[in-house]
């Protein structure tokens, strides 16, 4: 319930990209929804080891019985860090939730 970005808590992956040779793409998936469909909400990644929000991975809806959504390709750092999921709605009367978050990494 809140118009600027919240941490979800329990929501944290630590990746290792040295493991990963070969990656044609990174992207966010998750089923995101606003209660009642009231408004719209968000969701993003956030490199909690920067403390950087990744833009690309933004997705949205405005169902309120959720839909499951793809983010454009995520760009990634090198090294070990540790990635979060944060959330906002724009009508804080009414909750954004976010299901199923996934990092989805392709290989070549």
């Amino acid at each position: 319930n809140s118009n600027s970005y919240a941490n979800l808590s329990g929501v944290e992956v630590t990746i290792d990209w040295s493991k990963y040779s070969g990656i044609e793409s990174v992207v966010f998936e998750a089923t995101i929804r606003v209660v009642g469909a009231n408004g719209r909400a968000y969701a993003q990644l956030v490199n909690i080891t920067d403390s950087n929000p990744l833009n690309e991975s933004t997705i949205s809806s405005s169902s309120g019985s959720g839909e499951f959504k793809v983010s454009g390709k995520v760009p990634i750092s090198s090294g070990v860090k540790t990635y979060g999921v944060r959330a906002k709605t724009d009508i804080v009367e009414f909750a954004a939730h976010v299901d199923n978050a996934k990092i989805k990494i392709t290989l070549k």
